[in-house]
């Protein structure tokens, strides 16, 4: 039997578009290894320059860093003592953030912005892409609203 040069043709493709299918997953993969840390550095960053902010605009402290580490942010609450805690997970890529009335979950993910792959937080309960102030500025907000 003889087969026909749109067959092969149509394989041949295929099999291309598997192959570049998985480098780009092996490029995203890598992508993400090499910016977790940067990208954790940067979202302690924007929580650390609320806290400044916040503490600035109040002329005294509302809100003091306790207790974190590397992969750990911790700010407590001046008027009840309660405290926030921001983890990075970087074996998962993951980052959680705990505190009497919060509990949110974000993950570093590889997705397509403008023709470009980029390095983004994703809140695993929406699925929704989230910019490192405005995790920063909503998660701190919650918290200074409920008190307990």
């Amino acid at each position: 039997m003889k087969w026909s040069t749109e067959v092969l043709n149509a394989y041949e493709a295929q099999e291309r578009r598997n192959a570049i299918s998985a480098e780009r997953g092996l490029l995203r993969a890598r992508m993400r290894r090499e910016q977790a840390q940067g990208r954790w550095i940067d979202l302690m960053g924007k929580f650390r320059g609320c806290v400044l902010e916040i503490n600035r605009e109040a002329g005294r402290t509302i809100l003091a860093e306790d207790q974190s580490s590397g992969d750990r942010l911790v700010l407590k609450r001046g008027i009840d003592g309660a405290r926030l805690a921001v983890s990075f997970h970087k074996e998962m890529y993951r980052v959680s953030v705990t505190a009497p009335t919060i509990e949110r979950d974000f993950e570093l993910t590889i997705r397509e912005k403008n023709g470009n792959d980029a390095a983004v937080w994703t809140d695993r309960q929406s699925d929704a892409d989230e910019p490192d102030q405005a995790i920063a500025t909503s998660i701190i907000r919650d918290f200074l609203l409920v008190l307990i």
